[in-house]
């Protein structure tokens, strides 16, 4: 066989040796030898012997030294540089931002004057970056096989926290391991939407709605809703919504089924439980009940005011507003560092939420695309809704502002999000998965 040609062997070695992407080799391997053998038969047509003919083949495929080079700069992998930085920085600005707010405490008589959420958001940032590490080099394509086992293991683990899960503040949310406790209902809107993505490539063009309806929407928003955890369901339903319609193509049916079942679930539990009235009641007019439900709302625009274009400083203290270093980080960054400050954190959500976005358009294999899209209304739903939340422009919630709020679940399940987005960005000039793996 032509292939089995010492001379072809050689030339096709010596390609690959100047192409530092190995997972690449044996798809050029194939298509350059597709080449030789066109050109051998060729030869072969003219009267020359086997042999002669793929010397000669090979003579016209040129050096290949410089063939592996140009190739090499093709397939190399690629590095996001700016969703990269962008992500660091927020990180930063979180591990700041815990110092900063816990020495405004320091003097106080208070619980947050041990340094524990600076101490314990440094310590979940340097192992959500190793987390993050091992998914930009890790072959995400490999996830693409375990989408039906995270399916299962998520839904496994929620009917685990319901039934056996410790209440904290009325809800069930973590499964204890040792001394470690994971926020499982806060982390599965990611793991699911991961497993959706591949369940659902394999069955486009199957039809597939009821199953996938029940599935991922019925199962996990009932799960979630009985937590309760309505933040992470909103959420996953954002994510859902986005790779159901990417995949289906029926933005209207990919809306309509989640926002639909939302609503279905959330006007009665709003009717039963008064707690959610009066939030809402807060969220419409908060000086109407300044002291009680409308409080945090009422200090909120307070400290936003008092912040004025510069900040009242670095560590001012700001003891009248609660849940600071969670879903309120935002305001005390605009409290310490004033509007201008704000506005720069804006800005950069709207440069992160477009680097990675930038990521998904530049991607074409349609699992890695599919995936960074879900992962993108994700991590774009909760920052635009943060960003909101502080101004008073959306109801309060429990919904933490990615990378900066604290919190150790959230923030790995943040940044592993991020290093599979690069590692699918990475790998997007290199090989595709293979025709029997392939979901579409």
């Amino acid at each position: 066989m032509i292939r089995d040609h010492e001379e072809v062997r050689r030339f096709l070695g010596e390609v690959c040796l100047h192409i530092k992407a190995r997972e690449v080799h044996a798809d050029i391997r194939k298509e350059l030898l597709d080449h030789i053998e066109e050109l051998t038969v060729e030869k072969e047509a003219e009267g020359f012997s086997r042999e002669d003919s793929t010397r000669w083949a090979v003579s016209q495929m040129g050096d290949p030294a410089a063939i592996g080079s140009g190739l090499h700069k093709v397939h190399r992998p690629r590095m996001n540089w700016g969703l990269l930085l962008a992500a660091l920085g927020f990180v930063l600005l979180g591990i700041f931002v815990m110092y900063m707010f816990e020495l405004s405490v320091a003097s106080e008589p208070s619980p947050y004057a041990s340094y524990h959420f600076f101490l314990s958001k440094t310590a979940a940032v340097a192992l959500g970056l190793l987390i993050m590490s091992f998914f930009y080099f890790w072959d995400y394509r490999k996830l693409y096989k375990w989408s039906w086992p995270i399916y299962g293991i998520v839904v496994t683990g929620m009917l685990y926290v319901l039934v056996f899960g410790n209440p904290i503040n009325g809800a069930r949310s973590y499964i204890s391991f040792g001394r470690f406790a994971v926020d499982w209902m806060g982390v599965s809107p990611y793991l699911l939407i991961i497993s959706a993505t591949g369940i659902l490539l394999s069955w486009r063009g199957k039809r597939s709605f009821c199953r996938s309806y029940l599935a991922f929407v019925i199962v996990p928003v009932f799960l979630l809703l009985s937590s309760p955890n309505l933040v992470a369901a909103v959420l996953y339903l954002t994510g859902y919504t986005a790779v159901y319609g990417a995949v289906s193509r029926r933005w209207f049916i990919a809306f309509a089924q989640t926002a639909g079942t939302f609503l279905a679930v959330a006007i009665p539990a709003v009717l039963t439980k008064q707690y959610i009235i009066k939030r809402l009641a807060a969220y419409w007019n908060p000086e109407a009940d300044p002291t009680g439900a409308g409080y945090v709302a009422v200090q909120m625009k307070s400290a936003i005011q008092t912040g004025g274009w510069l900040g009242q400083g670095f560590a001012s203290p700001l003891s009248r507003l609660p849940s600071i270093p969670n879903e309120l980080v935002y305001v005390y960054v605009m409290y310490c560092f004033g509007w201008l400050a704000g506005a720069a954190v804006a800005v950069a959500v709207v440069y992160f939420i477009g680097r990675v976005v930038q990521s998904s358009k530049a991607v074409h294999e349609p699992y890695g695309k599919t995936m960074i899209i879900g992962i993108t209304a994700l991590l774009g739903f909760q920052m635009g809704y943060s960003v909101l939340m502080s101004f008073g422009l959306v109801p309060l919630t429990g919904m933490p502002f990615p990378f900066l709020s604290y919190g150790g679940s959230h923030l790995l399940a943040e940044l592993a999000a991020i290093g599979i987005v690069l590692g699918i960005y990475r790998r997007k000039d290199l090989v595709r998965i293979k025709l029997e793996e392939q979901p579409y």
